[in-house]
């Protein structure tokens, strides 16, 4: 099953202490069966199509490959707009 190109990322600010991502949405459906809730790790299991949904939603290019989604997903946020202080 994960022999297509999956990666499994920390994300702080998605639910759970993992995020899985992978090629398929056939790959993410049968992630999300297997995925034992007793085992006391929180995931978030991620299509590659839903991680480009996620990144196109917020403006971003959609990613090729999980690896690339990993990695936007993983970079820091944008800088917050810094006032110039005119208009004092």
């Amino acid at each position: 099953m994960l022999t297509h190109g999956d990666v499994a990322v920390s994300v702080k600010y998605l639910p759970g202490a993992l995020l899985w991502l992978l090629t398929t949405p056939t790959q993410a459906r049968l992630m999300r069966e297997r995925h034992d809730p007793d085992a006391h790790v929180e995931a978030t299991i991620l299509s590659l199509q839903e991680a480009r949904e996620l990144l196109t939603t917020v403006g971003d290019a959609a990613p090729a490959t999980v690896y690339e989604a990993a990695a936007r997903l993983l970079a820091p946020p944008p800088a917050e707009p810094q006032s110039s202080g005119e208009g004092s």
